[in-house]
């Protein structure tokens, strides 16, 4: 019986989180701004390992040479958000890339050493923005937040 109980809290606790690790979709929703990834348009190394939440991303990654991405679309109404990102690089580089459904870029930062930025963007209503992560043989982690302001 005890076990049951413990299997069932660990089930529930991973169902109630809303994360995953390796990569795949998964969407969430908070407020009016719904975020989904992680996807990756080149296949991530076998030492990539990223976990999504509510309202983040984070990756650590012994060889990160490719991109990944997710996804932000602001229902309702334009909404402001705070995006706040943070590197760890031990070797390589690599940017954030935000941009919107035109692909026009909307924001920009390289990191070739840790580092953190936060800026302000402006989600126009039913449009999709992609924070695209670009790796140049990085070695390193990063932590993605956004918050709805």
């Amino acid at each position: 019986m005890k076990s049951t109980i413990k299997t069932f809290a660990i089930a529930l606790l991973a169902m109630t989180t809303n994360a995953f690790a390796i990569g795949g979709p998964n969407d969430n929703f908070h407020g009016a701004v719904h975020a989904s990834g992680t996807y990756f348009a080149t296949p991530p190394s076998d030492s990539w390992a990223n976990v999504n939440a509510q309202n983040s991303v984070k990756a650590a990654f012994g060889e990160f040479d490719g991109e990944t991405f997710v996804t932000l679309i602001a229902y309702d109404k334009q909404t402001d958000i705070k995006l706040d990102f943070k590197t760890a690089i031990g070797e390589g580089a690599i940017k954030m890339v935000v941009v919107n459904s035109q692909d026009e870029v909307v924001y920009t930062k390289t990191f070739a050493k840790s580092g953190s930025v936060e800026t302000t963007l402006t989600l126009d209503v039913y449009e999709e923005y992609k924070v695209r992560f670009i790796g140049n043989q990085a070695v390193g982690a990063y932590t993605c937040t956004w918050t709805q302001q």
